[in-house]
């Protein structure tokens, strides 16, 4: 089956140079489908508030809604281990398995 063939289309590839903000350009792309009157769906990467001596929170949006979901925990300054939420990156999962 190829994807004119398929009733929705999963997945999507774009490539980026390096130097590009990949972050813009999803939203650009996703703009235009949504223009072309195409649903999209999936998570996109956003950088969230970084609190004073920590790392910037890290955050997944849902495309189709908005939603923002938090994959990364506050370690506290100094902290060292890895920052990434298990139960955060569990919802993301989930949501883009639905999306």
């Amino acid at each position: 089956m190829t994807a004119t063939d398929s009733p929705a289309l999963r997945m999507a590839v774009i490539l980026v140079d390096r130097g590009i903000p990949a972050d813009a350009v999803f939203d650009r792309v996703a703009a235009r489908l949504r223009a072309q009157g195409l649903r999209v769906g999936g998570l996109v990467q956003r950088e969230g508030p970084a609190p004073e001596g920590c790392c910037a929170a890290m955050d997944l949006e849902e495309l189709d809604s908005g939603r923002l979901i938090r994959i990364s925990q506050d370690l506290g300054p100094g902290a060292r281990g890895c920052r990434l939420d298990p139960r955060g990156l569990a919802e993301a999962a989930i949501a883009a398995e639905t999306a």
